[in-house]
């Protein structure tokens, strides 16, 4: 032992005092695996009295900490000791951090010293834990914002937590720790008389240079020399102090020392201190540092753009909340701090944290927005994970994203638009169907706006009229065909309209407001009103936002906008299910719709017209003029068409050749005039012996007319052209000229169902075949010609 020194074992047994002002706790383990604690610090660190403790040894552990136990006691042999770090049982069942030193004296006996390294231990893990959270809320800012991370808060202290390395030799007494005695003399001065062998290697002085350089006031570092006079004035008054300072090392270097220093008392004055001292620099260089991730982490966090961080434990309780954005809802960090979420939220958000806060917990990294105060926030979480790798608290991140979802809506409300838009224009493009147009704009509209009712009102020349078409919500009155008359829409009304202002009522029950037809509105079940005028012209119908706007409650306040412009009709939009403040874009939009189908309705009725026309010329290119009958072209157009139906279904095809009789003389006689007043009468008696929709009559030259019969057979054609005959005949026209002295008919008749190998010529020719011979017989008579599909001809018969 070295001159100065005692020996710590000795010191264990021959003074008991220094147990007892001891930091550490000092035991005996037996074969039996029980332990005897031997001081006071037992129950200051860990709650047991000497006489309270009856677990084993084993049973104080962690039941993680007791295998590596049981190793260390298995392979040291006698005269050898080991450190080891456990974690040892309160009494209040919690547990404890302390580093043991353990030296084995005989094969069934070990003597140890504990050191309590708990606060060390903490400070580390929450620095850890700091760091971590620095690292992830500076990604979060990155991601969040755009704004440069100052660069004063990118440096992170790093404290390396790795003891220093023991030269102590004791195998019991921890290198960080020292006891030593000093007596006090009647003048006060304090002079040490002995010190363990870790003094030399925290102080780097021996005992003989500690009294050549004027003992303890020589190394106490000056910033604290009033804080350990007041200490030692307390001895000296007989109390025991504990107290935290400073010392500069034989090295220059400052180190952190806690003492606790117990006074002798002779019954007049204090003769005499025992103390016992431990180093504690590193735990003091560790919360340094922990204050300064802490300020680090709380600027980052404060100057957080548009938001804050929070971060909380697994009772959901906030252990850190810092932000700009707590204030703006009516938050602070002294509401937050110690109080769980559903203490200081309302139960709503609660509700919606509740999930989140149970995921991050559960190790999952979450994004998801939340409404909170009418504003929209974007909240980022990831867990946080202590020494072992387990969660342990949850990091959260509130970005204000109100402006960008007020951006985003823009957006979308501005692309579902241009959707709208784009639909009616190709719907106008595509279809010239007006009624087609307007039932795609009050559907589009109606899903646009996200209301209860559209309708398209159209007016009549005298002003009355009626909804065109209509897009209702289910659960809404149907206003479909629903007429109105003059006098429930008011001629103030119309040249309301008529000046392209647009209308809206934000509650039609509004006692204040004057609302036209307010009977009809109520019955509609009608309680905000938006109506754009239809201008049957093409001139832009669309108004400022301030003169829409405007027009909310009183028809006549306003000044028309331009000269009055024909009215087709309204666009009206109803929300039934409560009153509604009708937006400036929504109002432009409609506008603009209104506009488009003005154009659409031009477009329509001028395409109505030309199909009018067209129909008209299409009449008049198939249809002879004179007669009124089809004509030639027609004719052979509807033959063609027949003879492929018959063709694919196999059906007889009969055709009539009908001519006038003596018709040349009868002009002749009579004159043209008559001659046409003749082929009119004889088209019509003609026209009036078919009865079925499907055959035709066509003028097929002069006098000659031609009756294409679809689906009818021989026998049945003969019949038909025996009629006719009778029904001219029947006319009795004067034909002086005439053998019968009246106007008669000759009818060939023939027959045929086509085949790939027949033609309609064939058929024209076997009719003229039969009409010849009708001729040749003396006229005033119907004569057929029958075709098979074997080509052959049948035998003419004449005079039916």
């Amino acid at each position: 032992m070295k001159p100065g020194f005692w020996d710590a074992s000795s010191l264990l047994t021959e003074e008991q005092n220094l147990f007892t002002v001891s930091f550490d706790l000092f035991c005996r383990w037996g074969e039996d695996g029980s332990v005897r604690p031997y001081n006071l610090a037992w129950e200051r660190v860990l709650g047991w009295k000497q006489g309270d403790l009856q677990a084993s040894w084993v049973e104080l552990l962690h039941p993680e900490d007791r295998g590596k136990w049981l190793d260390e006691v298995a392979s040291c042999a006698v005269g050898e000791s080991f450190e080891i770090e456990l974690r040892c049982r309160h009494r209040d069942k919690s547990y404890r951090c302390l580093t043991w030193r353990v030296l084995r004296t005989t094969k069934a006996e070990l003597w140890g010293a504990g050191q309590d390294i708990s606060e060390l231990r903490c400070t580390q893990v929450r620095y850890e834990m700091l760091s971590d959270l620095f690292q992830k809320l500076v990604g979060i800012y990155t991601d969040t914002t755009t704004s440069p991370i100052p660069q004063a808060l990118m440096r992170m202290d790093n404290i390396p937590y790795r003891p220093p390395a023991s030269k102590n030799n004791n195998p019991i007494i921890p290198a960080s720790d020292y006891v030593f005695s000093a007596s006090v003399t009647p003048e006060g001065q304090v002079v040490t008389k002995w010190v363990t062998e870790s003094f030399q290697e925290i102080t780097g002085y021996s005992l003989e240079e500690l009294h050549r350089i004027g003992d303890w006031g020589q190394i106490i570092h000056p910033e604290d020399l009033v804080l350990t006079s007041q200490s030692f004035e307390r001895l000296l008054q007989n109390h025991p102090v504990t107290t935290r300072y400073r010392i500069i090392t034989k090295s220059g270097k400052i180190r952190w020392l806690h003492d606790s220093v117990r006074p002798v008392w002779d019954g007049k004055r204090v003769v005499a201190v025992l103390g016992a001292c431990r180093d504690i620099t590193q735990q003091q260089e560790a919360e340094a540092a922990l204050k300064r991730s802490e300020q680090l982490y709380r600027t980052l966090a404060q100057n957080f753009p548009n938001g804050a961080v929070l971060l909380f434990d697994k009772e959901g309780r906030y252990l850190l909340a810092e932000g700009q954005g707590l204030t703006m809802v009516g938050l602070s960090r002294e509401s937050l701090e110690g109080k769980t979420y559903f203490e200081v939220l309302p139960r709503q958000i609660s509700k919606q944290l509740k999930p989140i806060y149970k995921a991050t917990l559960a190790g999952e990294s979450t994004v998801t927005e939340i409404c909170y105060n009418k504003r929209h926030y974007q909240l980022h979480t990831c867990g946080v994970k202590n020494e072992e790798g387990e969660i342990c608290s949850g990091l959260m991140v509130v970005s204000d994203i109100t402006e960008r979802k007020q951006a985003e809506e823009a957006l979308r409300v501005a692309a579902k638009r241009e959707r709208l838009m784009s639909v009616v224009r190709d719907r106008i493009r595509q279809s010239l169907n007006i009624e087609t147009i307007l039932k795609t704009t009050v559907e589009e509209v109606r899903q646009f706006l996200d209301t209860d009712r559209v309708l398209i009102y159209r007016f009549q020349p005298d002003w009355t009229g009626k909804v065109a078409v209509e897009s209702v919500d289910s659960g809404w009155t149907h206003l479909h065909s629903r007429s109105m008359q003059v006098s429930e829409f008011t001629q103030t009304c119309i040249s309301y309209y008529q000046r392209g202002h647009v209308y809206t009522v934000e509650d039609v029950n509004r006692q204040s407001v004057t609302v036209p037809h307010l009977a009809l509105l109520q019955e509609a079940q009608v309680k905000g009103l938006l109506v754009v005028p239809i201008l049957y012209d093409s001139v832009d119908t669309s108004l400022s936002l301030s003169t829409m706007l405007g027009a909310r409650d009183n028809l006549s306040s306003h000044g028309p906008r331009r000269h009055s412009r024909p009215l087709w009709g309204l666009l009206v939009a109803n929300h039934c299910r409560a009153p509604r403040q009708w937006q400036a874009q929504e109002v432009e939009l409609l506008s603009s719709l209104a506009n488009q189908l003005s154009i659409a309705i031009q477009q329509a009725e001028l395409y109505q017209q030309l199909a009018l026309a067209n129909m008209e010329l299409q009449r008049l290119a198939s249809c002879d003029c004179l007669t009124g009958v089809a004509n030639r072209r027609r004719f052979d157009e509807f033959l063609a068409e027949q003879w492929q139906r018959s063709l694919s279904v196999r059906n007889p095809v009969s055709l009539l050749l009908c001519d006038v009789d003596f018709f040349k003389l009868y002009n002749d006689t009579y004159g043209h005039i008559a001659g046409d007043e003749c082929l009119q009468k004889v088209a019509a008696a003609i026209r009036a012996s078919l009865n079925r929709p499907g055959d035709l009559v066509a003028r097929y030259g002069g006098e000659e007319f031609a009756v294409v019969l679809p689906s009818t057979d021989w026998e049945e054609a003969l019949y038909i052209a025996e009629s006719i005959r009778r029904a001219v005949k029947g006319l009795s026209i004067p034909h002086r000229r005439s053998s019968n002295q009246y106007v008669t008919m000759s009818v060939g008749v023939a027959s045929v169902v086509p085949t790939t190998e027949w033609e309609p010529s064939h058929l024209i020719a076997e009719a003229d075949c039969a009409l010849y011979s009708a001729k040749a017989s003396g006229r005033d008579q119907c004569c057929s010609s029958r075709l098979n599909n074997a080509l052959s001809l049948s035998d003419v018969s004449a005079d039916v």
